[in-house]
């Protein structure tokens, strides 16, 4: 969370000085001087120019046919004050985004020496910790079902189809940790085996993926169908805890699809 409000805050301090850079140069073209409004009657406004000669403030009114000049006055106030907001914004977020890396609570376990880390329990577990932990935890190869062909993986594993294969590559190549048919246990007390665990490491949050390769077999789509809602029926909803891809004899397995869902549920904050 830390790093997407820093990554936040940067991406808006280049918008705030690329606005302010605009607000100068548009400053540099507009009139000098002030601009008062004064409502009269509350029917109608009057406009008058300020401008300040020593130490008097002088004031000329504007008549209706200086429409031009008083739109170029008002507008000039209002970027006047804009700028000022702006600079006040920037260095707010400037401030606040050097407090969160100079109080980041991961940091305080991590600048321990190695021997203070072996005995303290981290409240705040930094994420190399937290992947090793994950793995720990979550055992892949769980599905006892024998495999009629293999491909080894770029991680050196072997799965079930080379559709598989080509899902776990993209995982370990973008640095994503995953396991192989890992075991899930439903409401019902039975386990299904999911082709993939993933980990979203910037949440912290654990995703299963099942590739449905076959989904031009009517045997295999009904199949497919009812595994699905097994996990429905578990409470491990699409997008929440599930993720799905699908191919078929005429439904090719799609890099795209692929990038799409590694981007939008699984990316890795930089």
């Amino acid at each position: 969370m830390q790093k997407k409000i820093i990554e936040w805050l940067s991406e808006e301090s280049k918008r705030i000085e690329k606005v302010q850079h605009a607000v100068e140069k548009d400053l540099r073209h507009l009139p000098k001087g002030g601009i008062e409004v004064n409502k009269v009657r509350n029917k109608y406004y009057q406009y008058y120019l300020v401008v300040k000669e020593s130490e008097k403030t002088k004031r000329i009114y504007l008549s209706k046919k200086k429409h031009t000049v008083i739109a170029d006055l008002i507008q000039r106030a209002y970027e006047e004050r804009l700028l000022r907001v702006l600079n006040r914004r920037n260095k707010a977020m400037v401030k606040l985004k050097k407090e969160l890396i100079d109080t980041d609570p991961y940091s305080v376990f991590q600048n321990e020496t190695e021997g203070r880390k072996a005995y303290i329990r981290p409240m705040f577990v930094p994420e190399s910790q937290y992947i090793e932990n994950w793995y720990k935890e979550m055992s892949g190869n769980q599905n006892t079902f024998p495999m009629e062909y293999t491909y080894a993986t770029l991680k050196g594993e072997k799965v079930r189809s080379k559709s598989e294969k080509m899902i776990a590559d993209n995982y370990y190549l973008k640095g994503i940790p995953y396991v192989y048919e890992p075991s899930l246990k439903l409401k019902d007390g039975r386990n299904l085996y999911p082709d993939f665990a993933v980990l979203n490491v910037s949440d912290r949050k654990t995703y299963y993926h099942e590739h449905f390769g076959m989904m031009d077999d009517p045997a295999y789509r009904a199949a497919a169908v009812e595994k699905m809602r097994d996990y429905n029926k578990s409470g491990f909803w699409l997008g929440e805890v599930m993720l799905y891809t699908f191919e078929g004899r005429d439904i090719p397995f799609e890099q795209e699809e692929m990038d799409r869902i590694i981007e939008h549920f699984l990316a890795k904050e930089t």
